[in-house]
């Protein structure tokens, strides 16, 4: 178990570590029965490594596992937002998604993490290629900002991309503006954000 939790750590931060060989270390490391809570964050880790990989079937199989388990809720709730991110495009997964989703918002527990909750169902109509719904919930995505700057600057982001590329540059530049005002100066691709803003 140690060895092969080390060997996908080392694949993961070494500068000749391979995705794909840390992947199949962390199901070596999965049949060497860990202790629960260290499963579960193996489980995690995969589905995080498997969506990195465009593997989006094998990462939402993995973070419905993590839900399954009942991990802490941090945890939890982020399973819950990669579930959108990795969506099948299939009306049922669809419709279970959603219905998932929209009760967290509800909850009042996620009071503060609206902001994320919306920009996982922004991601949902991404994939349908429904752009208007898209664009409204990366809106009450921005909305919702109540202490992520990093969620903020994202949404903002992806906002202002979308009618950069409408060419409906007056509502590109007032998220942009939303983006800029707390986006750090290491942020990627930090001066073709500030120049396409300008």
């Amino acid at each position: 178990l140690q060895y092969n939790a080390a060997m996908a750590e080392y694949h993961l931060s070494a500068p000749d570590g391979e995705m794909e060989s840390a992947v199949d270390f962390i199901n070596e490391a999965i049949k060497n029965k860990p202790k629960r809570q260290f499963k579960t964050r193996l489980y995690f880790i995969r589905g995080q490594l498997y969506e990195l990989l465009g593997q989006s079937t094998d990462a939402h199989n993995s973070f419905m596992t993590v839900i399954k388990r009942t991990p802490p809720y941090e945890m939890e709730f982020n399973a819950h937002m990669h579930l959108a991110t990795n969506y099948d495009g299939s009306k049922a997964a669809k419709a279970d998604i959603l219905k998932e989703l929209n009760k967290m918002l509800e909850e009042k527990k996620n009071e503060d993490y609206k902001d994320q909750i919306y920009y996982a169902m922004s991601e949902i109509y991404r994939i349908d290629g429904d752009t208007a719904t898209q664009k409204d919930y990366l809106a009450r995505s921005v909305a919702a900002y109540s202490n992520n700057e990093y969620q903020r600057t994202f949404s903002s982001l992806a906002l202002a991309d979308i009618y950069f590329n409408e060419e409906k540059y007056m509502e590109a530049q007032n998220y942009y503006d939303t983006a800029t005002m707390t986006m750090p100066k290491n942020y990627p691709g930090y001066d073709n954000i500030i120049k396409k803003s300008n």
